[in-house]
């Protein structure tokens, strides 16, 4: 759980989601690099549409739920 944790958080950080000013920036590499191989098979090929992807949804949701 830990693990998953410190993937979503630094993966949150290097798009542009994070409390503080960020030094990372987004590389697919480093992403592989943090998950199991066969996560990795199943994700890499549409990691970068997901990570697009993440930006919008949270913006629907803060429309949605936070904004009334």
């Amino acid at each position: 759980m830990s693990r998953l944790v410190r993937v979503a958080c630094g993966t949150a950080e290097r798009i542009g989601f994070s409390l503080r000013e960020s030094t990372s920036y987004w590389e697919a590499e480093w992403l592989e690099q943090q998950l199991p191989a066969a996560a990795w098979a199943r994700l890499g090929p549409k990691v970068e549409v997901v990570c697009e992807s993440i930006p919008v949804k949270i913006n629907l949701f803060e429309c949605e739920f936070l904004l009334g």
